[in-house]
């Protein structure tokens, strides 16, 4: 006999399912807006204690994506593009349902602190509005 699911497990279930529902691509307009904002200094991650999430920064002129502990990269990230173009490229390809990690093989990672859609509106809106007035990323 198996339990009912319990009011978290429901939750979770059903936020994986609204984040694999949105499969527009994000599109070229607003992957340079985001390419803009990362190389003005601007971090698109959370930064809090333990596992913040994914990831997307600017650093040593490449553009990376990555899991983010503590508010820092985790490194080697997993994936990076020393061109603006190859980024800009592949990030007009995504969508929330494809970086939500559903497909992750450890469930804590589907959809837990992933790059959507809201997000990268939050992040655009904030970086359109001019550089950082410190620094996003913190020093190694």
């Amino acid at each position: 006999m198996t339990r009912p699911p319990l009011p978290e497990e429901l939750f979770r279930l059903e936020r994986q399912q609204e984040l694999a529902a949105d499969v527009e691509p994000f599109g070229r307009d607003l992957a340079e807006r985001v390419a803009s904002g990362l190389q003005a200094g601007w971090v698109l991650a959370y930064g809090h204690r333990d596992y913040c999430g994914m990831g997307l920064y600017w650093r040593d002129g490449r553009f990376c994506y990555a899991e983010i502990y503590d508010g820092r990269p985790d490194e080697p990230a997993l994936r990076v593009f020393d061109e603006r173009g190859a980024f800009v490229e592949w990030f007009a390809r995504q969508s929330t349902a494809s970086l939500a990690r559903l497909d992750d093989p450890k469930p804590f990672f589907r959809g837990n602190q992933v790059i959507a859609r809201w997000r990268v509106l939050e992040f655009v809106k904030q970086a359109d509005a001019g550089p950082p007035a410190y620094p996003q990323l913190p020093p190694d």
